[in-house]
């Protein structure tokens, strides 16, 4: 009993000391980081992104084949003066030779004329003259095919601009819509005239293959290739993996059968997809996106037909969704602003690549900094959406605002820090 006692006593020495450091540990606070236990082999990535990026390479490459020439809901009413010599608004459509009235009558109107008007409403809503202290859409050129009867372009008809003022990307904007108002046209001679087949697979080969030289391969900014096609790619003399030895899917046909090799304009014809969607793939490896509009009924062998090779184009050019259809200038209208959109990133909301490799392992071992301060998620600063690995910052909260302000002169850092288990 007596040694029981004796160790009770010793106890009550040890514990009391023991309580009195927990009662004054207990009136301290520590700011100490969760920190969730990983496998032993782990790695921490970081991203660094200057808000507001640098303004995006955007090259029109627009299709005056001779299938542009064809009429576009007739007994509609072209909103506006052509800018076009010698127009006679007394004359009907197709009574003058190569059809120069076709654009002129003020009750006709064919393909290429809604996209001279279509353009000509995207490239100003492009410019975005500062009312709303915005800067324009971005760094445009402009490339159009084909250049002879079925050649691919040699050189672009308008260059991206060497600066990234605001001022000199609205000149350059600027100066690409006259141009195409007032040179895509049906007379030889005056610019641009609508004639030739649809070499689309060299035409964007010839943009990959310059693509150093023209701008496009930036690693600073992104690139896009804007492709407004009335019809499917052809121009191949027939030798193509889309058709076998002796026979063509002809681009002309409405039923997209294969058919005989016969005269010249039949090779001229055939099918380029397969050849086309590779030269995609090859220019969004470069990181060059491209984004594709069919415009017109049809386009050629059938709708569900072309459909589907300009779906394949457009996936391989980066995007999920299909190519973007449009049969007349509302439209087309229509599908321009769609692209404007795409391209028009939120300096709010960073899409990181949804890949395993550029996502942390768990959404609470993500770590945001702004301006080297870090910031944790909540309901006024930003959400993440681990699924879909895209950041969002509070539209109306401060972060938000500043990085709408941001520029390139004077930008915004935020760094984006995550672990991932190995």
């Amino acid at each position: 009993m007596r040694e029981k006692s004796i160790e009770s006593k010793t106890m009550k020495n040890i514990l009391l000391p023991l309580l009195g450091f927990v009662a004054l540990a207990a009136c301290q606070t520590y700011d100490f980081e969760p920190v969730k236990p990983l496998a032993a082999t782990q790695n921490t990535e970081e991203i660094d992104v200057k808000a507001r990026p640098l303004p995006p390479n955007i090259m029109l490459l627009l299709d005056k084949s001779g299938s542009m020439n064809a009429f576009v809901n007739i007994g509609k009413t072209v909103v506006g003066t052509p800018h076009r010599p010698g127009c006679d608004d007394t004359s009907l459509c197709g009574t003058k030779a190569n059809n120069q009235a076709k654009d002129c009558d003020s009750t006709c109107s064919t393909r290429i004329n809604e996209l001279r008007y279509a353009m000509k409403d995207f490239l100003i809503s492009s410019r975005r003259d500062n009312e709303e202290g915005r800067s324009p859409l971005g760094k445009f050129g402009l490339t159009l095919f084909p250049t002879t009867e079925c050649g691919a372009p040699t050189s672009v008809s308008s260059g991206f601009p060497a600066s990234d003022d605001d001022a000199a990307l609205r000149a350059t904007i600027e100066q690409i819509q006259t141009y195409i108002f007032d040179k895509l046209y049906n007379s030889a001679g005056n610019g641009a005239p609508i004639q030739g087949g649809t070499p689309t697979g060299n035409s964007l080969k010839y943009l990959l293959d310059n693509a150093s030289s023209l701008g496009l391969k930036d690693s600073s900014r992104s690139s896009f290739i804007l492709l407004l096609t009335d019809g499917l790619p052809n121009c191949t003399k027939g030798v193509t993996d889309d058709c076998p030895v002796g026979q063509c899917i002809d681009t002309d046909k409405d039923t997209g059968q294969c058919i005989a090799k016969g005269s010249a304009s039949l090779l001229d014809n055939c099918l380029d997809g397969n050849a086309t969607v590779r030269v995609i793939e090859q220019l969004y490896a470069e990181g060059i996106k491209t984004i594709v509009i069919g415009f017109g009924a049809g386009m050629g062998v059938g709708s569900s037909f072309a459909g589907d090779v300009l779906n394949r184009m457009a996936h391989a050019g980066g995007f999920a969704e299909k190519h973007y259809p449009a049969e007349n200038s509302t439209q087309l209208v229509a599908a321009l602003e769609k692209v404007s959109e795409l391209i028009d990133s939120n300096p709010c909301v960073f899409q990181l690549p949804n890949t395993s490799a550029s996502k942390p392992s768990a959404p609470d071992l993500l770590n945001i900094y702004v301006d080297d301060e870090r910031v944790a998620p909540g309901p006024s600063t930003y959400s993440y959406d681990f699924t879909q690995n895209i950041i969002t910052f509070v539209e109306d909260g401060n972060i938000c605002a500043r990085l709408k302000t941001s520029s390139p002169a004077k930008p915004v850092p935020v760094r984006i820090s995550f672990l991932r288990e190995m």
